[in-house]
């Protein structure tokens, strides 16, 4: 009886851990369920089995704030009662599966079957898979001039493979296995943190697959991925001379030079600084103006999580600003500081690399939350988030 128990337990702990890591790539493609996604629809049936195998329920008291909050900001954008920037049904599944998702992943998956150990180690390998078939995306198109696929199914927002460049593409930016190249960054930084901050010391195996994942961001020509590499490469620079690590000093000197040297950073800098309509800045900037436009209460309260105009670009911290106002805001920036203070070497780094995302990118979602707090909420050091 006890050895049946147990082996129910590592099985839904792998499938937890395997679900939580694939999730950005679940979440891309369609359901059987009409307007569900696959990862959702995959984590509202894991969930079931969950909620009747586990034996705790738990959520972070700022973690169960925010989605409070979340919830409460939206009931007018839901009845009808503020201004419609996205239809009440869209506004009601967009906040549904933020608290659904969390509640089930964090509240229950994490809190009864997170072993770092076991995802650290899915993550890595998914990982390497993911900078790996990027780099070969590069590869193949810049000798043969062909873009291998990545999409492999049929993907929710109706997107076509093309193995042609678009109208408004110069240059070829690998995606992997995602629809947008930034989703690389985003899938990427996590593991990168981890691997390079996990322990004061590298071996040569985690400096190779933390030269992998930065070659497979790099290819990507994310801008966002550029501040990532530097923000953890840069710190970890500075930790070697601090220790006084000379080869750690000489290696990164080498991998500057090679990175500098052998891929396109002209091209992923000028898509900050570029002065035409391609300026990633400036495509990131519509949500911001948008904020800009809100009247005192709306920007104070926000107009309801997930109720913000479809034809625009938001990133994270302008949707939440849009959707949650300032209060929303201050709730998520408060819970990131926390994480800081009380987090280790590598959750620090995360956290910074976190917010870089959020600043221009979009990561602040149920998908990607999913993903990157099992390595935030570490066990044991967070006991005045508990509620």
């Amino acid at each position: 009886m006890i050895s049946s128990m147990k082996t129910q337990h590592f099985t839904i702990q792998n499938i937890y851990i395997i679900l939580s890591v694939i999730l950005p790539v679940l979440s891309i493609y369609v359901s059987p369920i009409p307007g569900i996604d696959l990862g959702t629809a995959c984590i509202l049936v894991f969930g079931v089995i969950m909620l009747m195998s586990s034996q705790s329920f738990h959520m972070y008291g700022l973690l169960s704030l925010i989605l409070l909050y979340s919830f409460v900001v939206s009931i007018p954008a839901i009845s009808g009662g503020a201004i419609e920037y996205s239809s009440s049904g869209a506004v009601l599944v967009r906040l549904m599966r933020f608290i659904i998702l969390s509640l089930l992943m964090i509240g229950c998956g994490y809190a009864n079957y997170y072993n770092e150990q076991k995802y650290t180690k899915v993550l890595g390998v998914a990982s390497l898979i993911v900078a790996g078939y990027a780099i070969l995306q590069s590869i193949v198109f810049r000798f043969m001039g062909i873009k291998l696929r990545n999409i492999f199914g049929k993907e929710r927002g109706g997107a076509v493979f093309s193995a042609a460049l678009g109208q408004y593409e110069d240059v070829y930016r690998p995606p992997s296995f995602f629809l947008e190249p930034s989703a690389v960054t985003y899938f990427l930084t996590p593991f990168l943190c981890y691997i390079l901050f996990r322990s004061k010391k590298m071996n040569y195996k985690d400096f190779l697959v933390a030269a992998v994942l930065t070659i497979g961001i790099l290819v990507s020509t994310s801008g966002q991925g550029l501040l990532v590499i530097a923000l953890c490469w840069g710190i970890w620079g500075i930790t070697q001379i601090k220790s006084r690590n000379i080869a750690g000093i000489i290696i990164a000197a080498l991998c500057a030079v090679l990175f500098f040297k052998n891929f396109d950073m002209e091209y992923s800098l000028s898509r900050i600084t570029t002065e035409d309509e391609l300026n990633a800045v400036d495509a990131r900037s519509g949500g911001y103006d948008m904020v800009k436009e809100l009247s005192g209460t709306a920007l104070l309260f926000g107009n309801g999580y997930g109720n913000y105009d479809e034809t625009i670009y938001y990133s994270s911290f302008a949707e939440i600003l849009f959707c949650t106002g300032i209060i929303g805001l201050a709730l998520v920036i408060l819970f990131y500081a926390i994480l800081f203070i009380k987090g280790i070497r590598y959750q620090r780094v995360l956290v910074l690399a976190s917010l870089i995302l959020m600043l221009g990118g979009g990561i602040y979602t149920a998908t990607y939350l999913c993903l990157y707090l099992p390595l935030l909420l570490s066990r044991g050091r967070y006991s005045d988030l508990h509620s």
